[in-house]
């Protein structure tokens, strides 16, 4: 009897009792419960599995709404599935809200923060990425007033920035993404995808030679008439002397004569310019 009457008046350690069947079950009520059951990990497991399999389409619904934006669905699913749990340690059920209502925007902040940290194709500045989002409505909102895109300079007059920052700002909030070498731009005359590799330039040969042309060209044009066109005859048409000399009316010797005047006059003018 007085262990029966010491056990009624015992309330210093009271013991979370079973839920009855016929108590409603929802979210709120299972993250009392865990609060409830404190250091006990093996119950606090049970509950957590529950709160999670109650909210996953919750955050499922969440994290598509993301898709198509160069993430996988399922990377996006896990980002949410890390924020639902940072969400149960952190939510607090004595404050009677719902747990929905903590879980989304937690849900979401990560799903952004996921995108802004690693799926950059360049590395931009953390300010401009930030602002990324708020460029592209402005250009929205004035596109919808104006009926035309805004210029580099209404745009730098909008973020407060100077000419050369507006041009970085701009270039950095459109790297975002890049675009495979492979991606098709369209099709050739015969009907075959061409990809966007073949639109890059390669390095031309004969840029280094510019300067030379340029003074071989002026060279050039200080030789007579006669001289000019034996020079041109047979370094760039590579005909013979002999074959030059018919062109000329002239002998094969003139022709050598020619020529070595020529190029001791040419060198001579490539001398006094060095």
């Amino acid at each position: 009897m007085m262990a029966m009457r010491e056990a009624r008046t015992d309330t210093r350690n009271p013991v979370p009792q079973p839920r009855r069947p016929s108590e409603p079950v929802n979210g709120e009520t299972l993250l009392a419960d865990l609060v409830r059951v404190g250091s006990d990990e093996r119950a606090a497991g049970r509950l957590r599995a529950r709160i999670v399999q109650m909210y996953r389409p919750v955050v499922a619904r969440e994290a598509l709404r993301y898709r198509n934006r160069g993430v996988d669905s399922e990377e996006l699913l896990q980002v949410g599935s890390l924020a639902m749990m940072k969400a149960i340690q952190g939510f607090d059920p004595s404050r009677g809200s719902r747990f929905v209502s903590y879980l989304l925007p937690m849900v979401s902040g990560e799903i952004k923060r996921h995108f802004r940290d690693t799926q950059w194709a360049v590395h931009v500045p953390r300010n401009w990425r930030d602002q990324r989002g708020a460029l592209i409505r402005f250009v929205a909102d004035f596109v919808h007033e104006h009926a035309r895109e805004p210029t580099q300079s209404e745009i730098g007059a909008h973020f407060d920035l100077d000419p050369s920052e507006t041009g970085a700002f701009i270039n950095a909030t459109s790297a975002y993404s890049a675009a495979s070498l492979d991606t098709p731009r369209g099709t050739d005359e015969e009907g075959n995808e061409v990809p966007l590799a073949s639109t890059i330039g390669s390095r031309d040969p004969d840029v280094e030679s510019v300067v030379d042309r340029e003074l071989l060209r002026d060279a050039l044009s200080r030789l007579s008439q006669r001289e000019r066109r034996a020079v041109v005859l047979s370094y760039f048409g590579e005909l013979s002397q002999t074959t030059i000399a018919g062109y000329l009316g002239c002998s094969q010797m003139q022709v050598s004569r020619i020529i070595r005047a020529a190029l001791d006059r040419m060198h001579a003018e490539f001398t006094d310019e060095e």
